[in-house]
């Protein structure tokens, strides 16, 4: 479940990111990072074929701190964690610009 420290953060995250304000880039094993005032964010997922449950990882490293967390989908949050992934995913690959490039071709009213 999302620690009661970080649902406010956690909607900010999600909100900055939807609208561009926070970048993120592709990180290692398959995470998500981003950058901002000497704090990083880290994000990834995972899937456990022995439990049959998707996690969801999420890491904020501080100057000197890091602090870890994880829902899995039978947790309170999951939704959140999804959302926040999702456009996660969609930002570090810049996928608006793919898109954009992809209908270029296409009728304006369509």
């Amino acid at each position: 479940m999302i620690p009661s420290h970080f649902e406010r953060f956690m909607q900010f995250v999600l909100t900055h990111t939807q609208n561009g304000d926070l970048q993120w880039g592709i990180g290692e094993g398959g995470s998500f990072v981003a950058s901002h005032e000497e704090i990083t964010l880290i994000i990834s997922s995972d899937y456990d074929p022995d439990r049959d449950i998707n996690t969801f990882w999420f890491r904020l490293n501080g100057s000197t701190r890091s602090t870890p967390f994880s829902v899995s989908e039978k947790e309170q949050g999951y939704g959140l964690m999804k959302s926040i992934f999702e456009e996660v995913t969609a930002n570090a690959n810049d996928v608006k610009s793919d898109m954009e490039k992809f209908m270029a071709g296409f009728s304006r009213g369509a």
